[in-house]
């Protein structure tokens, strides 16, 4: 059965939809709910642009009110640049944050950096511990390395493992944790950029290291760029289809990440019940990219966001199940999957030359 850990905006009115969704699903089940303060000790792997403002007794409420739903709560401390552990003012800090999250009864953590995660496992030995996708684990020997260490979940790099059915069934098979994908990604294959945009997002939530000055997410910009101009690469992207589960099952995964903190409770239960029913039926583009937001958000701090527009852009997701889209990015190697990648551009994917992309593109850019 698949289970799934989705992100919430910490309005109270998700959890009773969760609630509403793993009744009328009862083949799959949303297990948790995962977030963060917007600024904390350690930060978390998003910039504060976007997230909800809410307080130390916000998050208690919401905790305490998720229990009521049989729903578990993540906290988010996978910052990849966190404070020196050497340092005695830091790690009292942090001992009192840690321990003020066990009060107010958080069920798991989320860490991203080695050393911290080593830290709090001797320090908190039965606080449970899950390996952030921001740690780039994507080999059975990282893999390992994280379960022997008592971690009770790992989420791998869905930058390059996503697709690689072969080394994931090998890493569920070999650890003695459970193994989550994050499922609606909408991230380029392989970013070269992947390893900064972390640093730059973790240094943007935490309370030490927060610069008002940097206010525009340069990485999505890029990122953008590279999609408009080489459009073969949104279905290069590692996102996992929800009419995808299965394949994944099939190798031994039951958990799944569910993105985004930033989004509203309607779009954060369409994506989750997608997943659920195991079948999405309509513009996978606008599924993924959140109807052009995963892009406007880079600039929502400095930018009126309806003046960009909106893009033409168009995946048709019927058009993949029809090809067998899944089974055969997931088979498929070398210059086979370049051809079927290129065939299947032209068949599904329309509107990255519509005048009204083009204008949402020019004025994102602009910004740079």
């Amino acid at each position: 059965m698949p289970q799934f850990s989705l992100a919430t905006n910490f309005d109270t009115k998700i959890l009773s939809e969760i609630d509403k969704l793993n009744k009328k699903y009862p083949e799959s089940k949303v297990f948790e709910v995962y977030g963060s303060l917007p600024l904390s000790l350690t930060g978390s792997g998003r910039s504060t642009i976007g997230l909800p403002a809410v307080s130390t007794t916000d998050l208690a409420k919401h905790i305490e009110t998720a229990h009521k739903f049989s729903l578990k709560f993540n906290y988010l401390m996978n910052s990849s640049r966190v404070s020196d552990l050497d340092d005695l003012t830091f790690r009292k800090q942090l001992d009192m944050f840690l321990n003020d999250l066990i009060k107010i009864q958080v069920d798991s953590i989320t860490l991203a950096d080695e050393k911290l995660i080593r830290y709090v496992r001797r320090k908190f030995p039965t606080l449970p511990i899950h390996v952030s996708l921001i740690t780039g684990v994507d080999t059975v020997a990282e893999a390992k390395k994280y379960s022997n260490l008592g971690v009770s979940l790992t989420t791998l790099n869905q930058h390059t493992i996503n697709r690689d059915l072969k080394t994931i069934a090998t890493i569920v098979q070999d650890v003695n944790c459970d193994i989550m994908l994050y499922a609606n990604i909408s991230c380029l294959q392989n970013c070269p950029l992947r390893d900064a945009h972390y640093k730059w997002l973790s240094s943007q939530s935490n309370e030490s290291t927060t610069d008002d000055n940097q206010r525009v997410d340069k990485f999505i910009l890029q990122c953008e760029r590279q999609y408009i101009e080489n459009p073969i690469e949104f279905l290069r992207s590692p996102f996992i289809r929800p009419e995808a589960l299965k394949l994944y099952e099939a190798v031994g995964v039951k958990h799944f990440k569910l993105s985004d903190r930033r989004e509203s409770t309607e779009a954060l239960v369409k994506t989750a019940e997608a997943y659920m029913s195991g079948a999405f039926h309509g513009n996978l583009f606008s599924f993924l990219f959140r109807d052009d937001r995963k892009w406007s958000n880079a600039v929502r701090n400095i930018v009126e966001v309806k003046s960009l527009g909106n893009t033409a852009i168009n995946i048709n997701n019927d058009k993949l199940t029809a090809f067998n889209f899944d089974e055969l990015v997931t088979l498929l190697t070398g210059e086979d999957l370049e051809k079927f990648y290129v065939d299947m551009t032209t068949a599904a994917v329309s509107g990255v030359d519509d005048q009204k992309t083009k204008s949402f593109h020019n004025k994102l850019q602009s910004v740079l």
